[in-house]
Parts: structure tokens; C-alpha cells; sequence
């Protein structure tokens, strides 16, 4: 079987009590939030946990720092979680004291556990060869222990970004080296052994549910949620009936039941995901022509594309790469929307060809591609949507669009992920330009927000990428939470929300 896989281990743990679930049955029959999530559990596992998984995994395995409630739309933060404290002077070093946490059942918390997490998913000292999130360490050199609860975690490179990127994130979640080293495979799927999180797991069946239960023995600050059910409902229309009928507080629609949802005045909460909706322009082809890319770009009409996307009148414009509310963002607008003079130029630069715009196979993507279809008929360019494939990353490369709908990689990944596309080393061959190359080997050793900004305007100037909007998760939620969201849109920390009495 494959690590995706449901193994036996995996099955006997949801089937069975497993050692990480503490609490009685009983403690959790009846949950007082009820979250729905899309598909079955595959890992709580740091080194391997994606998506709605991270979201159990960070509250059975703290990490030593966590996102703060956003205020607006202010810049995302970090507070203390399970560190006394940790220096952030130099960003390439990160010296920290742990505070005392104990784990479930067994000792407290040390550095050696901390150096053993974040080695083992960076495949250091016979750690993981293929852990899924070994990216976020890619930069990790080593853990230097000084003593019981005191460490530094040392980088190859200026990394100003890591208390609100890698260290609050699944990554980041510090398992219990005792437990794990002693795995056979060293890595678990759904039992984390001793967990030093505010959550224990009092059940789990992966194509079922999963529940937590608050753990009594947790030494921080106090969480109102006493416990929660995370129940796996993948039809969005049944999603929807629960929820009329009072058997669940959140879930997330697609499109089509969204348009409902919104019809019908459900409450709808709408959540940032730290990425922008963007089109990446082929500088072959039909499109090879600046004055017809800039036509593009000055073309799309953002409003209207984060409408058809997400329902949302006042979805965010994008005013570059970054969204609001990360270092780099761009108060100002990259580029205009002028219909008029994209209009004029494709008047004067006249194509015969019809563009083909390619996205994938996501409800959202695809509403966004028929929009700018309907932007470029506008102002006299042919194209169509051609059908979305899981490859379509590929499609400017292979020559098979000229357009393509896409999202940029998440800032919780890191500020540069992105733009690591559009470098002449990037398989994905979207942009070949010595200029920016040279911007960004510089903005890797300076990740500041002027190196950010000038990657940003050089793509945009070059007529290589079109911003559209700030992607954002829409979520319909029970007027009796406060619900909690992290960067990535993902439902967040369940000791984060709160019960409206």
C-alpha cells in the first residue's frame, strides 16, 4: 500500500481504542462543535498531514509557537504556545526555552523532542526520506540543543517569515521522540501516542469522524470548546441539509450550494487563504506579442471574476502576487482595468488565433476561466476554455494554452514559494528571464518586502502574469460559534473558537 493508504495499523486504530485516546467514550458522545470535512482522514501524522488532517493534528501535537486571532485586516501574527520564549533578532537562528507542557501520561516536553520533529520531517540522522511536508524544512540545518528545554533551530538561509509559516503549521507540531522513534516505519497514521496539544483524540473511524476532547491536564491558557467532532460528510448538498437541520455548526460548500446558500441568507463567513488567483500569460505563441498581453492584463475585470468565483460582491482585488495582510503586499494596484485601451491595442495588434485558456478541474478555477472568456470576447479576442486536466500546471510549458487560471502557493509555504515558479530553473518553464533570476537568488539571501515587491513588478510590467483576486474559503456557520480561521483557510485551532452563550 501507498502512505495514502488506509493500513491495517490505520484501520485497527480507528476501529479500536487506541493509547492516544485518553477520555472515555462517554466525554465525547455528545460534542459541543460539530465541524463537517470533505473527504476521509489520512494521516495526523506532522510529516505527512495535508489539508483538514493538519487541522486534528495541530490540536493533539502543539507546535511551540501559533497564529493569533486576525484582527481586520491586519498582518498575520504568532504567540506563544508551548515556549517560554523564542528570539526573533536573527533569521537564522532561533533560539527558544519550551515552558513546561508535559506529554499525555508521560514526561514533559523537551528539546531533544522538538530536534527529533523537525529533523525527522527534514530526513536528517536516518530521519523520513518522503515525508509529504518535508519542503517546509528544506532549509533546516540543524537543531542545536543547549540543555532540557532550551534549543536553537539554525537555517541555511534568512528565513524572517518562519513564525508565521513553518513553525505554526502542521510542520511544526512537536511529536514525542520516545513514541515515534519506535515505530518500525517511524511515522503513525492516526495514533500520535503521548500528545501535549490542548486536545486529546477521544475517537477516530478515518471515513467516518474524528473527536476530540479538551485535555483536563493542559498547562497554557484555558479553551471554552470542551470538545468537537469532525465528521466526514463528502456530498456538499447533504452537507447542507445537516446543517438546516441543526446536526452540524460549519461546513464548506462548493460553488453551486454556495450560490444557494447565499440566496437563501445563511449565514456565510468567508476566511483569507494567504493566496491570489493569478493568470500566468505564454510569452510563445499566440501571445508573444507584449501589446496583446498587456491587452490581457488590462482586459480582466476582477470584480466580476470574484464574483463568479465566490459569490462575493466584495471579494479583495489583487494588487499583485501577495495578498493582504503578508510582507510584500502592494498597497497600490500592479495593474489597471482598462477595457478601453485593451481594446485599442488588440485593434492594433489584430489576431487571428483563438486563445486557449486552461485551468483544472475546480469549480472555482473554472468560473474564473469563463469570466476572463467573457473579458476577452469583450474586447475582441477569440478563446476558449479548453477541458481542465490534472496536469494544466504544464500548460504553458507544453505549449498547450496560452492562458492559464491558477492559484499562487500558499505565504504559509514561505513568501518566495511562488515565485520560485518563474524562475529558468522551474520545470514549469512559465518565465525565462535573466533579470529576474538575479532578483531572486538576492531576495533568497534578503527576504524583505522591497525584493518582494520588485519580483512582483517585474512579472507584472513583463506582461507575464495577471493578478485577479485574494483567494478566500467560504464557510456556512451556526450563529452559536465565533468561529477561528488560520491563514490557510482552513478551519483553525478548535481552542481558538467559541460557544456563544
Amino acid at each position: 500500500m501507498t502512505r495514502g493508504s488506509l493500513t491495517r495499523r490505520g484501520f485497527l486504530a480507528g476501529a479500536l481504542c487506541m493509547p492516544a485516546i485518553h477520555a472515555a467514550q462517554a466525554d465525547c458522545s455528545n460534542p459541543a462543535l460539530r465541524v463537517r470535512v470533505r473527504r476521509e482522514f489520512r494521516s495526523f501524522d506532522p510529516a505527512d498531514a495535508r489539508g483538514e488532517d493538519g487541522i486534528i493534528t495541530r490540536n493533539l501535537l502543539a507546535p511551540l509557537v501559533r497564529f493569533a486571532k486576525r484582527q481586520g485586516s491586519d498582518q498575520w501574527r504568532w504567540e506563544r504556545h508551548i515556549v517560554d520564549n523564542i528570539s526573533e533578532g536573527d533569521p537564522k537562528r532561533y533560539a527558544f526555552t519550551l515552558r513546561d507542557e508535559g506529554w499525555r501520561n508521560a514526561s514533559s516536553v523537551s528539546a531533544e523532542d522538538v530536534a527529533f520533529s523537525f529533523e525527522r520531517i527534514a530526513g536528517f540522522n536516518g530521519g523520513l526520506s518522503d515525508a509529504n511536508n518535508r519542503q517546509s524544512w528544506s532549509g533546516l540545518k540543524s537543531v542545536d540543543i543547549a540543555d532540557q528545554r532550551s534549543a536553537a533551530i539554525v537555517l541555511e538561509s534568512e528565513r524572517p517569515d518562519l513564525l508565521t509559516t513553518t513553525l505554526p503549521g502542521v510542520a511544526g507540531c512537536v511529536v514525542n521522540k520516545s513514541y515515534v522513534s519506535g515505530l518500525s516505519s517511524g511515522r503513525f497514521t492516526f495514533d500520535p501516542g503521548p500528545t501535549s496539544g490542548r486536545y486529546d483524540l477521544c475517537d477516530v473511524v478515518p471515513g467516518d469522524y474524528a473527536k476530540l476532547i479538551k485535555d483536563r491536564d493542559w498547562k497554557g491558557d484555558k479553551v471554552e470548546v470542551e470538545s468537537a467532532i469532525f465528521r466526514v460528510i463528502k456530498d456538499d448538498k447533504a452537507a447542507k441539509e445537516m446543517f438546516l437541520a441543526g446536526q452540524i455548526d460549519v461546513y464548506r460548500p462548493d460553488l453551486d450550494v454556495l450560490k444557494v446558500a447565499v440566496a437563501e441568507g445563511q449565514p456565510v463567513t468567508r476566511a483569507a487563504t494567504s493566496r491570489t488567483s493569478i493568470l500566468v500569460l505564454n510569452q510563445d505563441g499566440a501571445l508573444a506579442n507584449f501589446e496583446l498581453r498587456r491587452a490581457v492584463q488590462l482586459a480582466v475585470d476582477r470584480r466580476a471574476v470574484g464574483f463568479a468565483a465566490y459569490q462575493d460582491e466584495n471579494a479583495q482585488v489583487a494588487t499583485g502576487l501577495i495578498p493582504d495582510g503578508w510582507t510584500g503586499w502592494s498597497k497600490e494596484p500592479l495593474v489597471a482595468f482598462d477595457p478601453d485601451e485593451a481594446a485599442r491595442l488588440v485593434a492594433a495588434n489584430p489576431l487571428s488565433e483563438t486563445l486557449r485558456i486552461a485551468t483544472f478541474s475546480d469549480q472555482t478555477l473554472m468560473s474564473m476561466a469563463l469570466q476572463v472568456q467573457q473579458d476577452l470576447t469583450r474586447i475582441g479576442l477569440r478563446s476558449e476554455v479548453i477541458p481542465p486536466e490534472d496536469g494544466a500546471w504544464l500548460a504553458i510549458s507544453n505549449k498547450t494554452a496560452d492562458i492559464l487560471v491558477t492559484l499562487t502557493a500558499p505565504q504559509t509555504f514561505g513568501s518566495l514559494e511562488t515565485f520560485s515558479y518563474f524562475t529558468s530553473r522551474s520545470d514549469l518553464r512559465w518565465n525565462t528571464n535573466p533579470e529576474f533570476d538575479k532578483m531572486f537568488e538576492t531576495a533568497v539571501m534578503q527576504p524583505n518586502s522591497e525584493f518582494l515587491f520588485q519580483l512582483q513588478s517585474l512579472l507584472v510590467n513583463s506582461g507575464v502574469v495577471v493578478p485577479m483576486v485574494d483567494d478566500h474559503a467560504a464557510y456556512v456557520v451556526n450563529s452559536r460559534v465565533m468561529p477561528a480561521f488560520n491563514p490557510d483557510g482552513q478551519v483553525g485551532d478548535v481552542g481558538s473558537w467559541t460557544i456563544v452563550p
